[in-house]
């Protein structure tokens, strides 16, 4: 999604303050190729950082990409008849037979095959072409994603004691991705500021999370040498460079692809977007963009509506 804070104003790039937001020949952004949107501020949360291309901001997309995922749940299984060490066994010979494929599980470095089985597959398989930035990306996404599935499903029912009487309960709708654009904004989170958990000046929110970064091997985890390490996301971080009334909040933060395994977490996505949200209210408040708001205001604003302090 992306946010319009309020009608009648104009968002744009510092040089070029009256340029108007356009529709897109590519991703999702709904609006009328003979459209123009004018609007005081944006804040874009989509995902794969739609608004920002559109304006022709800077972005980042490099080809190493960490792997998409398809959300599914599988019940029924009978686990009084699986036992761990045969389910491993026969989760590897499937494998080394081709009967599925290596994502099929994404996690074989991390946990074994049970682990698999009682979360009855669910966040339990990687995409790896798995670039939702545009329509054409999402539908390859969607077809791997689902052709995944039904070769588990098949395994489990075929070949795993206690799944025979198996069911899919739930599927998602799409794929999703991981990591696709990130803007290069005025600040670029690094690994080692992440797990040095760096303080920043323009602190906006904290990013209580791991480095989780996914491959075609698995998943590799690297944690805080202490609990007391809680990284930060700065401003800057969040302010496409050379613009001066756009945001972001999500996964397109600017950062290096560790920082982001980290960053990318539900929970400090959803306060980028709380943090971006305070930025533009106080901007269209004082009249002024949002990168000229002070970081301590917008921290300020957050925790009174609830927020955790920085």
């Amino acid at each position: 999604m992306f946010c319009i804070v309020a009608q009648e104003g104009r968002p744009g790039k510092a040089a070029q303050p009256d340029t108007a937001l356009s529709a897109a020949s590519t991703g999702y952004l709904d609006i009328p190729p003979e459209c123009d949107t004018r609007c005081k501020e944006i804040i874009d949360c989509t995902g794969d950082a739609d608004v920002v291309r559109i304006l022709g901001l800077p972005v980042d997309k490099g080809p190493e990409r960490q792997p998409g995922a398809y959300s599914y749940k599988i019940e029924g299984i009978e686990y009084e008849q699986v036992w761990e060490k045969e389910a491993q066994a026969l989760f590897e010979e499937a494998l080394a037979g081709g009967f599925i494929q290596q994502g099929d599980y994404a996690f074989p470095n991390w946990a074994p095959f049970m682990f698999y089985l009682t979360q009855g597959g669910h966040e339990c398989t990687h995409v790896y072409d798995a670039d939702t930035s545009d329509a054409e990306g999402q539908t390859r996404a969607n077809i791997e994603g689902r052709a995944r599935m039904l070769r588990m499903y098949k395994f489990l029912r075929e070949w795993m004691p206690g799944c025979e009487r198996a069911v899919v309960k739930a599927l998602a709708y799409r794929a999703v991705s991981r990591e696709t654009y990130r803007i290069v904004g005025e600040y670029t989170i690094s690994r080692d500021d992440f797990l040095q958990a760096r303080s920043y000046d323009d602190n906006v929110c904290n990013a209580f999370n791991y480095i989780d970064m996914h491959s075609e091997q698995g998943c590799d985890v690297i944690f805080h040498e202490s609990r007391e390490m809680v990284p930060k996301v700065p401003f800057r971080a969040l302010i496409p460079r050379g613009s001066a009334r756009i945001t972001v909040a999500g996964r397109i933060v600017s950062a290096d692809r560790w920082a982001l395994a980290g960053i990318r977490a539900q929970c400090t996505c959803m306060a980028m977007g709380q943090a971006m949200g305070a930025a533009a209210a106080l901007a269209v408040q004082r009249g002024v963009p949002s990168r000229d708001i002070p970081a301590r205001d917008i921290v300020a604003l957050t925790v009174e509506h609830g927020a955790v302090p920085v």
